[in-house]
């Protein structure tokens, strides 16, 4: 099927990165542009862990026209952000310093699979090829909120386990759409609720409510985890 078939554009840019350099004291941020109404622009810095530096990642309205490449990705996400404060206010001058440290910034169009209804999607998830099969992002993508990555080690491990457990024990055509029928069931609720958070998020009044409220409640649960406006 065609892309716009199965991938739903949400109307975002994202930008990501790694600062190996950085040092976050083991502390997580979330910011927020608490004055928009449709979800506006949004940013994470997460410590890598193991030593590794920070992670980043810059949601923000669609920014037309694509990169051509790391620096001009870079130039667009400066113009995305707010400017540079004076240093007092921390989140967001961490948020810049992830941002200077990231040797590249990669760019994308915010796209998540669309499943449809029960029926729908299972034909569009298969691949039309005997001897291939989609994992991961170019099976499932969704939202960057960690829940992608959980998927496809999943995905791999669904995958090695059938093959272990098939007579051939190799990786044959059968193999491969035994794997899409057993992961579509939980990719398919997963990729719908994460998508189903995301337009709550985007509506404005009572139900952009919801994401606000458990980002808070997981914040009193997790004290690394701090909720701060953009």
């Amino acid at each position: 099927p065609g892309a716009a078939a199965v991938l739903w554009d949400e109307g975002k840019s994202v930008w990501r990165g790694l600062a190996p350099s950085v040092d976050l004291a083991g502390q997580g941020t979330i910011l927020q542009d608490t004055a928009a109404t449709d979800g506006g622009r949004s940013a994470v810095t997460f410590p890598a862990g193991g030593g590794g530096g920070a992670s980043w990642t810059v949601i923000a309205p669609s920014v037309a026209g694509r990169a051509g490449n790391a620096d001009d990705a870079r130039r667009r996400l400066t113009l995305a952000l707010p400017p540079r404060g004076d240093g007092s206010y921390g989140p967001l001058e961490d948020l810049w310093r992830c941002v200077d440290a990231a040797p590249t910034v990669l760019e994308h169009r915010l796209q998540v699979r669309v499943f449809g209804g029960p029926n729908a999607g299972g034909p569009s998830f298969c691949s039309n090829t005997n001897g291939l099969a989609f994992a991961g992002d170019a099976a499932h993508p969704v939202r960057p909120t960690g829940e992608g990555l959980a998927l496809a080690f999943e995905d791999a491990w669904q995958l090695g386990a059938i093959v272990a457990a098939s007579p051939e024990q190799a990786v044959t055509a059968d193999a491969l759409r035994c794997y899409e029928a057993a992961r579509l069931p939980q990719v398919r609720e997963v990729s719908e609720k994460v998508r189903a958070l995301a337009e709550s998020y985007y509506t404005d009044g009572a139900a952009a409510e919801a994401p606000a409220v458990k980002q808070a409640a997981k914040a009193k649960k997790n004290p690394r985890l701090r909720p701060t406006p953009l």
